[in-house]
């Protein structure tokens, strides 16, 4: 998902956003870690993007 994207989404909804991006983030891994879901691994880089990209946008809107 793109900044700008997240900016526009209320603090409750990004919220949202983190935990099911961790989630699946998490559930990937493990697939990756049995030895399954090679077609994925792409996924896996987008989610820690998008994980990054939330983080960072909650740390900017604490300190105004």
């Amino acid at each position: 998902m793109k900044f700008k994207d997240l900016q526009k989404k209320p603090a409750a909804d990004l919220e949202k956003e983190l935990k099911n991006s961790a989630l699946e983030l998490m559930k990937l891994r493990a697939q990756v870690a049995t030895g399954g879901a090679g077609k994925d691994a792409g996924k896996i880089r987008t989610l820690k993007r998008t994980i990054a990209r939330i983080k960072t946008l909650q740390g900017v809107s604490s300190k105004q």
